[in-house]
């Protein structure tokens, strides 16, 4: 992502409307939105910065909405008058702030039930420990996917969790550091003459991956 002070900074701007019933279409777009880290930005409209998986959202989006019997559409701009990108990183920061909050309370939880555990204590509370870590790390990873500038509190919040994982390691290493998964290799024959998919108007990196398929894969896919 480009930084705060890159003029080549650009924003994709999307716009929207659905009919009001059933409401759990509209409360759907909404959550994707949010999810994408879409910015609510002047009324109806969401704010993205412009990069090709953002650019590739929207466009999927725009089919969502219309298959839902509303409107939409999205366009791409190099600035709007109205803020300055240095205002626009400040919003999408803040709402990331927001995001990272609920991350941050379960640290202090698990930081609290850290001092307790003594090393060789108790093995099935380190366990539990261990799985509550790895969780909020897979919600970190998720929330920073969206962290298109680097937020000082995404920041504080990985090295506050990188912190309790080391403190883990000390702790044990069989159970808690070393989260063995045994992955079976796949076999070619179970994916033959299958029937694969993709969104529609896919960008290039989905037609390589048919190309991929067909020649190493499954050549009568």
């Amino acid at each position: 992502m480009k930084s705060k002070t890159d003029k080549g900074l650009s924003w994709l701007l999307f716009f929207y409307s659905l009919p009001s019933k059933p409401t759990r279409n509209r409360m759907a777009i909404w959550r994707k939105l949010l999810k994408a880290g879409g910015l609510p930005f002047k009324g109806s409209v969401y704010l993205l910065p412009n990069t090709d998986e953002n650019l590739e959202f929207f466009t999927w989006l725009v089919s969502e909405v219309i298959s839902l019997k509303g409107e939409a559409s999205f366009v791409h701009v190099k600035k709007i008058d109205t803020d300055d990108n240095r205002e626009l990183v400040g919003l999408f920061n803040k709402q990331r702030d927001t995001n990272y909050q609920p991350i941050l309370n379960e640290i202090d939880g698990i930081e609290r039930k850290l001092s307790s555990i003594k090393i060789g204590g108790d093995s099935q509370d380190r366990k539990k420990l261990a799985n509550q870590v790895r969780k909020v790390q897979r919600d970190f990873e998720e929330i920073k996917k969206i962290d298109f500038f680097t937020s000082q509190r995404g920041i504080e919040t990985g090295e506050k969790l990188e912190k309790i994982v080391k403190v883990l390691n000390g702790l044990t290493v069989s159970e808690t550091t070393k989260h063995a998964i045994t992955i079976s290799p796949a076999r070619i024959e179970d994916y033959q003459n299958k029937t694969w998919a993709t969104r529609k108007r896919p960008f290039v990196d989905r037609f390589a991956s048919a190309w991929l398929i067909k020649k190493f894969i499954d050549k009568n896919a």
